[in-house]
């Protein structure tokens, strides 16, 4: 009887062992690219903020998925031209970035006016 309970014993440890590793893997797998994908987020949004320095804009929504950008800014000003923000990132992740992005241009009033009249 006691060869019968080891034996059953040591099948339910290594169903449970099997059982671990089916699931941990595939979680191992997907915080792994969550990770890897958060980095190279946070590598874009570095370089666009780069971008826009000097600029009258800042980046409101920011958003990369695998070679897409897509990003909103909010400002007043000249917009840095384009192409530099391309070249930049095609030279750091070394593959082409398509870019997505929507500028909101904004006015600023003052009242009553400065002059006090």
């Amino acid at each position: 009887m006691d060869k019968s309970r080891s034996k059953k014993r040591k099948q339910a440890f290594t169903i449970a062992v099997i059982c671990v590793a089916l699931i941990s893997v595939p979680l191992f797998i997907s915080g792994y690219e969550t990770l890897e994908q958060a980095y190279y987020s946070k590598e874009a949004q570095d370089i666009t903020k780069n971008w826009l320095s000097g600029s009258g804009y800042e980046i409101t929504t920011f958003d990369l998925r695998k070679q897409n950008l897509t990003f909103h800014i909010i400002g007043t000003g000249e917009i840095p031209d384009l192409e530099y923000l391309h070249l930049a990132l095609d030279e750091h992740f070394k593959k082409p970035i398509a870019i997505e992005m929507r500028a909101i241009p904004i006015n600023i009033l003052h009242y009553p006016s400065d002059t006090g009249q």
